[in-house]
């Protein structure tokens, strides 16, 4: 079975977009071959032809998960904090990777920032903090070492988390 058959196979039609159904991560959907995880739209983009070396390959239709080839649109990683500036309203400054991938698993948590902040002013155990959130206790520490859900507009916040590890 090829790439694009297993694709086709693994996505639903919905409008003009293939939308995966399989394996993701965040905003990637993904494929396992050989125990590692790849990109689909890389994969696919590499055996279509087009040059993907030191890019990106994203929707260019705007939904996150769409696979078809015909959306692909093949940009560089600074067009690509370019976009995340423009579509987060964020300044060139902000946009870094890692503050980037904290947006997008942020997006994603069952957590608030409201939340975050109750989780820092709680008094207790860890573990009975962590029970009524819905988190592990792992988080609570976390949370409370500033290790995760740091305060970018904190100046200090890159400070606190380095010297917390």
């Amino acid at each position: 079975m090829s790439l694009f058959e297993l694709v086709k196979l693994k996505s639903v039609e919905v409008g003009d977009c293939w939308e995966w159904t399989g394996r993701r991560n965040a905003t990637i959907p993904l494929i396992c071959v050989q125990r590692r995880n790849h990109s689909i739209r890389r994969l696919l983009a590499g055996e279509l032809g087009m040059r993907i070396q030191n890019t990106c390959v994203i929707p260019g239709c705007g939904t996150v998960m769409c696979v078809r080839p015909e959306h692909f649109k093949v940009v560089t990683r600074s067009a690509m904090r370019t976009l995340y500036v423009q579509t987060h309203g964020v300044s060139h400054s902000i946009a870094s990777r890692k503050k980037i991938a904290d947006s997008v698993r942020r997006n994603q948590s069952k957590l608030t920032p409201e939340k975050v902040e109750q989780i820092r002013q709680a008094s207790g155990p860890q573990a009975r903090i962590a029970k009524e959130f819905g988190v592990v206790q792992s988080t609570v520490s976390l949370i409370r070492s500033r290790k995760t859900w740091r305060d970018y507009a904190d100046p200090f916040a890159g400070i606190i988390g380095a010297l917390t590890r």
